[in-house]
This record gives structure tokens, C-alpha cells and sequence, in this order.
């Protein structure tokens, strides 16, 4: 890192290989009917706007950890930034 009475002219560069910024889709649900054949009876609404709801919310959190790995090929810079401002 930085030293007392050293200077730094560049960062740390970033590891040549990242892991992929979109995640992979979510596959079909598991014991769910394929989607071109129609269920039997006609779910009730209430089922279906949960089961949305449980499905978009795995899929915003697969893309918020998606991101946190993408950040992190940043850490070295970041810290030796952070330690720079601090110091001045």
C-alpha cells in the first residue's frame, strides 16, 4: 500500500477476468406446469400476485449480489483511495 513520505501515481488495476454483471435467469418453477399448457382451474388472484412477488424478488436480489461481485474487483482501489483522502 501507501507508506509515510511515499506517493502513489496510479491505482491498483482491476483482475483481468469479472464475474458476468447480469446474472443468469431464473429457470421454470419447480412442480409448475409447463408454460404453454393452461392449469386446470383458473388460480386465484391472491395466489398468483404472491407467487409473483416471491419470483421478482429472488430476481432483484440475484441482481443486487450480481453487482456486489462486480464491486468487488474494485476493493484495492478503493481502499488506497480511502486511505489518500483520509490522509490529507
Amino acid at each position: 500500500m501507501l507508506g509515510r513520505g511515499r506517493t502513489s501515481t496510479s491505482c491498483p488495476p482491476p483482475p483481468p477476468r469479472a464475474p458476468p454483471r447480469i446474472p443468469s435467469p431464473l429457470g421454470p418453477e419447480e412442480g409448475a406446469p409447463p408454460p404453454d399448457q393452461p392449469p386446470d382451474p383458473a388460480p386465484p388472484m391472491s395466489s398468483l400476485i404472491y407467487k409473483n412477488m416471491e419470483r421478482w424478488k429472488r430476481v432483484r436480489q440475484r441482481w443486487r449480489e450480481a453487482g456486489q461481485r462486480q464491486q468487488q474487483r474494485y476493493g484495492p482501489s478503493l481502499r488506497l483511495l480511502r486511505l489518500i483522502y483520509e490522509r490529507q
